[in-house]
């Protein structure tokens, strides 16, 4: 599932370590398998998808699919993620979203649980995507 490469303790040392210097934020290219990766791409093309809006909140197309999040709640991943973390992990919510041109999220305050939670994205963005499309995210606090 995780790419192995990511598995090395010197590696995952160093991931460590940038995810503290990086105020909790890392980015890690091919991180999971190649196999891995193309089933969920070929389960995501399959699914059906449900339109989530609310015009000054959100618009998405949220999925549900037992398998992908079994991916994402997996012994393994947990794992990894509790030893870049240092602390353990209770997974409370996983939640499957699909934004395509023009859908958004924005956090409001009423709604900003910032304490002992984190968020994972993994991206798959197909073939035909290119990075001046966008697909920026943003957390911003009070001062901006």
């Amino acid at each position: 599932m995780i790419n192995k490469l990511y598995l090395d303790k010197k590696i995952c040392e160093e991931i460590i370590q940038n995810f503290s210097l990086n105020n909790g934020l890392i980015v890690l290219g091919d991180f999971l398998e190649r196999e891995s990766h193309e089933k969920i791409e070929k389960k995501l093309a399959e699914i059906k998808r449900v339109k989530k809006i609310i015009p000054d909140k959100y618009s998405f197309d949220e999925i549900e699919n037992n398998e992908i999040e079994n991916t994402f709640s997996h012994k393994g991943f947990i794992s990894f993620v509790e030893k870049i973390l240092g602390s353990r992990v209770k997974l409370n919510s996983l939640t499957l979203r699909r934004f395509s041109h023009k859908d958004f999220t924005l956090i409001h305050d009423e709604e900003a649980i910032l304490e002992d939670r984190y968020e994972f994205c993994y991206f798959v963005n197909g073939k035909g995507w290119k990075q001046v499309f966008g697909g920026m995210k943003h957390h911003l606090d009070e001062k901006g």
